[in-house]
Formats: structure tokens, C-alpha cells, sequence
């Protein structure tokens, strides 16, 4: 798969297979996504790999899924099996959401390369995630928390008309997203 057709293919999935995701892939995805372009080279992300079926259910109820739609509830069978927790590390650079942008959409485009959907979900409860992981937030940040997983779900992709909020229909989620007219500034 080429960057371009990666860009075109991945979409926020919010319904996963249970199938596991060996530390080996996501160890290759964190490897490849650290060549990230860093503010300043300061390269100040850090990352927690979680793929253990335990840890990833004590993390999930601290998590917050699809919050601008409403009638949306993710069902235990359709988890997310991995997840990548993005860290700063605190003593380099305190904002550090250029790198947390750029780091994180290598790791989704990746993870489309090699089969797998994202949810990169940044509503979640910093503290208990933490502590689940025995995070030191004296040194780390917790910025981002990436799940990862096959997906299950179909997402459909149509012109922004009434607002740009998600909406849930028939088991899919549609994404409304601004053509490029609306964008380009004259």
C-alpha cells in the first residue's frame, strides 16, 4: 500500500475484531513512526505499548468513544485488542502537540499498511491510565492513547453539510469532511 492510498483508506474505527496483535508489529510501528519530524529534533514522545488482553479491559472503561455521537456504545466483543499510550516526556518539552500529531499519524498510516485500524482518542482519564500502567506522571505527560485492532466497522466518508459532527447510522459511521474548496484560502 502506498502513503496515498493509505491516506485515502484509513478512517477512525470504533468496532474491532478480537483478534490479538503481536508485540512484534507493534514494536515494527512504533520503530518506524519514531523517524517522526520533530519540533526543534527535541524527538519528545514517548510510547507504552499495551496488548495484554487484561490490561486493555482495565483500560477501556477509562476510555471515552465516539462522545459526538450519542446513540453510539461499543459492545465488549468489539474492543480494541492494543493500544499505544503517547507520553512526553515532561523534561524535554512541555508542548510537545506538533510531535504528538506527527508521531501518531505515522502510527495510523502504518497500521493501515499493515492491516490494522486506529482510533486515536484523546478524551480519556489521564490518571487511571497511568496508574494502570504504572506510568510516572512526574516525568511522563500522557498525551494520546491510540487503540488498534482489525476493524469491523464500515465508514462512509461525504462533504460536510450540516455541521461536521459524526453521525451513527445502520452499524456505520459517517464522516463528514470539508472538500477542498472550503479549505483553500484565497
Amino acid at each position: 500500500m502506498n502513503v496515498k492510498d493509505a491516506i485515502l483508506s484509513r478512517r477512525t474505527v470504533r468496532s474491532f475484531s478480537q483478534e490479538a496483535i503481536e508485540t512484534e508489529m507493534l514494536t515494527t510501528i512504533c520503530e518506524i513512526s519514531r523517524l517522526y519530524a520533530s519540533g526543534a529534533n527535541l524527538q519528545p514522545i514517548r510510547l507504552k505499548i499495551v496488548n495484554d488482553k487484561e490490561l486493555c479491559a482495565k483500560i477501556f472503561p477509562h476510555t471515552r468513544w465516539a462522545g459526538y455521537t450519542p446513540d453510539y456504545e461499543m459492545p465488549p466483543h468489539n474492543r480494541p485488542t492494543a493500544y499505544i499510550l503517547l507520553l512526553s516526556d515532561r523534561e524535554i518539552n512541555p508542548n510537545p502537540q506538533f510531535d504528538a500529531g506527527a508521531i501518531s499519524t505515522n502510527m495510523m498510516l502504518l497500521a493501515k499498511e499493515y492491516g490494522l485500524d486506529t482510533c486515536c482518542i484523546g478524551s480519556f482519564d489521564r490518571k487511571e491510565v497511568s496508574d494502570i500502567l504504572q506510568i510516572d506522571t512526574g516525568k511522563y505527560q500522557p498525551l494520546y492513547l491510540i487503540a488498534f485492532g482489525k476493524g469491523t466497522q464500515d465508514n462512509r466518508i461525504e462533504p460536510v453539510s450540516d455541521g461536521i459532527k459524526y453521525r451513527y447510522e445502520d452499524g456505520r459511521f459517517i464522516v463528514p469532511k470539508y472538500i477542498l474548496s472550503d479549505i483553500i484560502v484565497e
